[in-house]
């Protein structure tokens, strides 16, 4: 198994690749992105992105939105939180994410 060390952030989009790219040069196995803020990544961006990093020997992460509370007494902030969960695990499918850390 090993310890694989990279950065914790992808950046935008449009820059994944060449971003995945330089880690890559500098021998990191491993990039968290984050999802802090909401899932900024599509289907279709997520699966080229995905496959770039499996290509590269890259294991991606996600780092799921800080809005998660699952303890609410409020029922609609368990369900949305619930949704920003599945959200996170169906484009963490396509990205080929290894796993998804929820804190």
């Amino acid at each position: 198994m090993g310890i694989s060390f990279g950065p914790s952030g992808l950046g935008p989009v449009k820059s994944a690749i060449s971003n995945l790219e330089s880690y890559s040069k500098l021998g990191l196995k491993a990039c968290e992105i984050d999802f802090t803020y909401g899932v900024y990544i599509k289907e279709g961006e997520a699966i080229i992105i995905g496959k770039k990093a499996k290509e590269l020997g890259i294991k991606l992460s996600i780092h799921a939105p800080y809005w998660i509370n699952l303890n609410s007494e409020d029922k609609e902030k368990i369900k949305r939180s619930k949704e920003r969960i599945l959200e996170c695990c169906k484009i963490g499918s396509f990205l080929n994410a290894y796993n998804i850390l929820i804190k």
